[in-house]
């Protein structure tokens, strides 16, 4: 009889399990990881939590001391409540003997009583101090803005200045005639301050000075500097008789309107000369340059008029009869004959003698020139003998002047 099989080596055990042999101990790391992150944020939770609690009891204190300081201060029923307390104690007297309180317990409501008077007025006084401050810190506080606010605008017009003195020496250097025609014009309404700083800075001798060979024959850049200046000879002649016929008197305009004027004779006595040796060298440098030097000689004979005008009306003529001296000395060196500026410049010196002659002061009204040549040559001979009584006949050549000075 043949023997039962033999079951194969692995029956009636437990079958094998894939994932009992997987590793565990990644598992637990990342638990612990995750233990240890949730505790570290926990323990920053806790600690934000301490420091906004601490916050808070900041400023609850911060809170209940400005309490403290203010509600006492404005507190004046301590002394009503002491003043109470002491009467219900006093009162207790009119009882049975043995209800009397004791003598301690009075004088210790009586105590409280007087600490409660002499603190509230106290903090009654400190309080009335404090708004005293503040009212008073208030006003310091405004002029103090104020200041600053004054600082600000004088910075602003200080800006404003630079820019106005652009506008100008931009339209008196690179504009066309008309442009130059109209910032004279415009500079005549000006301040009187400002036309002043912008008259002594741009005749300035300093500034006239040739230091090359070459530039003693640059006719076109000599006459552009008289031209240019033309304008603003006109705008201090215009803007000292506008201020005139608004009613301003005489000392509300000077020193410095005298000041402009002398210092644009001063600059005439040296410039003068120059352009008109130029004119006689007969090289014509174009019909616009010389028109706007011809209005630069026109304008420099209104300045010597009202120069005479406020020597007249000043009394003090040393000054002016000095540069009139310096002027004419050298003016009448030069040969106008073929001179293309003789006709401006006789003119000019014409309507100065005319002018001198007549006597005008700054109240009188402009001089019109006599229109009969024998009125007008009395008129000039008058001008010439007033000069030379005050200069003196030998300084200069007065036939000379008399020639010069007569236009045709």
């Amino acid at each position: 009889m043949p023997s039962d099989p033999q079951p194969p080596a692995h029956y009636g055990s437990a079958p094998a399990d894939p994932h009992a042999q997987a590793p565990v101990a990644p598992l637990e790391h990342q638990i612990a990881a995750l233990q240890q992150e949730n505790a570290r944020l926990a323990a920053e939770l806790e600690a934000l939590r301490q420091r906004s609690d601490a916050s808070a009891q900041a400023r609850a204190a911060v809170i209940r001391g400005g309490a403290k300081v203010l509600i006492p201060i404005l507190d004046r029923y301590g002394v009503v409540r002491a003043f109470s307390k002491l009467t219900q104690t006093v009162s207790a007297y009119a009882g049975p003997r043995e209800q009397w309180p004791p003598r301690d317990q009075v004088l210790d409501d009586a105590r409280q009583l007087g600490e409660a008077g002499v603190r509230f007025v106290v903090r009654r006084r400190m309080f009335v101090l404090l708004f005293s401050l503040i009212a008073t810190a208030i006003p310091v506080i405004q002029v103090y803005l104020v200041v600053q606010q004054n600082e600000i605008i004088q910075n602003q017009n200080e800006f404003f200045r630079i820019q106005v003195y652009d506008v100008v020496s931009r339209s008196m250097t690179e504009g066309n005639r008309n442009a130059r025609r109209m910032t004279g014009a415009l500079l005549a309404n000006a301040e009187p301050e400002f036309l002043a700083d912008v008259v002594q800075e741009t005749f300035d001798p300093e500034l006239s000075g040739v230091w090359r060979s070459e530039g003693e024959g640059a006719a076109v850049r000599r006459l552009e500097d008289a031209a240019f200046r033309g304008y603003l000879a006109h705008a201090v002649r215009r803007s000292i008789d506008n201020r005139l016929a608004a009613g301003a008197q005489w000392d509300e305009l000077s020193p410095r309107a005298e000041a402009m004027v002398a210092r644009v004779v001063e600059d005439a006595a040296d410039r003068v000369p120059q352009v008109l040796a130029l004119g006689a060298e007969g090289n014509r440098t174009g019909n616009e340059l010389d028109e706007q030097v011809d209005f630069y000689f026109e304008q420099v004979g209104g300045v010597l008029r009202l120069y005479g005008r406020i020597a007249k009306t000043t009394g003090e003529a040393e000054a002016f009869h000095a540069d009139v001296e310096k002027l004419l000395s050298r003016t009448q060196k030069m040969r106008l004959a073929g001179n293309r500026f003789a006709l401006a410049y006789r003119v000019a010196l014409e309507g100065f003698l005319l002018d001198v002659g007549g006597g005008a002061s700054l109240e009188d009204p402009p001089l019109s020139p006599p229109g009969e040549t024998n009125e007008r040559d009395a008129l000039r001979s008058k001008g010439i003998d007033a000069l030379r009584s005050a200069i003196g006949s030998d300084a200069l050549d007065w036939d000379t002047v008399a020639e010069q000075g007569t236009a045709p």
